[in-house]
């Protein structure tokens, strides 16, 4: 039987503070190939943040907010912290100078991760 949602949001929150003490920060790639579920319970923790101050049904608590806030969670990762959402961004800003618009196909046989970065960035926006 699965483990109640406190001690799994403690034992995610115990290897995100693991993961702190090894790298200095807390930011877990959301495919993070050495433990995927820290990494999709990062990112989660961030959609859940964001429902929660806008006032919307929320697993998110202000304790563990709080908590997060204690070992230094970063709620929004910073474009410059992450090279390649970097190397795509120039990517995206080479697209517009050669067509004049950034509508970039997701399946854009040219450059796919491209593509699919662009489809990725319109659903994080949403």
């Amino acid at each position: 039987s699965r483990p109640p949602l406190k001690e799994g949001w403690q034992r995610r929150y115990d290897e995100l503070k693991q993961f702190k003490a090894r790298t200095g920060h807390c930011r877990v790639p959301k495919r993070f190939t050495e433990n995927e579920a820290l990494g999709r319970w990062v990112s989660t923790q961030r959609q859940e943040y964001k429902l929660l101050i806008e006032d919307k049904p929320s697993q998110m608590t202000i304790e563990r907010a709080e908590a997060l806030n204690d070992i230094g969670f970063e709620w929004v990762v910073k474009p410059d912290n992450d090279e390649a959402w970097q190397r795509r961004y120039d990517e995206l800003k080479q697209f517009r100078a050669r067509t004049g618009h950034c509508r970039v196909p997701k399946r854009f046989t040219e450059n796919e991760a491209l593509g699919r970065w662009v489809s990725t960035q319109r659903q994080e926006y949403k």
